[in-house]
């Protein structure tokens, strides 16, 4: 299969589970877990697959960006009095950390500045999917699961 078709499909199977997670309850498919875990199973092992390369530091990738996933940052840009009707710090630190997530990956082959480039992608994507589709929560969430498992194009630049 072609690569950039693989990436769109799972950068798309990516926004469905991360739409289902952020429904916040109600039947096991709407639990937070399901962007947690599916979408960083995804996001590492296209990233794995992708550099061809499966060392040990794609298992703390995995670690880090389920525990970004999981992390809400609205009490931490509280304490510097963000207006919380943007929110813009809460979506830059969301794609920060999603980014930052895969630092172990410069033990790898891969270069600094392609982790980097990902890092600065994922806080603007995120960012502008948090803020631009606000009043639409179903874009705003399918987009935000999508630039994450996209990024890792960047990688193979």
């Amino acid at each position: 299969m072609n690569e950039w078709i693989l990436i769109a499909i799972l950068s798309a199977i990516s926004g469905a589970f991360y739409w289902c997670g952020g429904r916040g309850g109600g039947p096991w498919y709407l639990n937070s877990k399901m962007r947690d875990i599916p979408c960083s199973l995804i996001t590492v092992g296209l990233a794995m697959y992708l550099i061809r390369d499966g060392s040990w530091q794609h298992f703390l990738h995995f670690a880090f960006l389920w525990a970004a996933l999981t992390t809400y940052w609205k009490k931490i840009t509280k304490l510097w009095k963000d207006d919380n009707k943007l929110r813009h710090t809460n979506w830059a630190l969301t794609g920060f950390f999603y980014g930052l997530s895969s630092l172990p990956l410069l033990f790898t082959d891969l270069g600094w500045y392609l982790v980097v480039g990902r890092i600065v992608a994922l806080t603007i994507l995120t960012t502008g999917f948090g803020l631009f589709f606000r009043s639409n929560i179903h874009i705003s969430e399918f987009g935000r699961g999508f630039v994450l498992v996209a990024t890792i194009v960047i990688y193979v630049l």
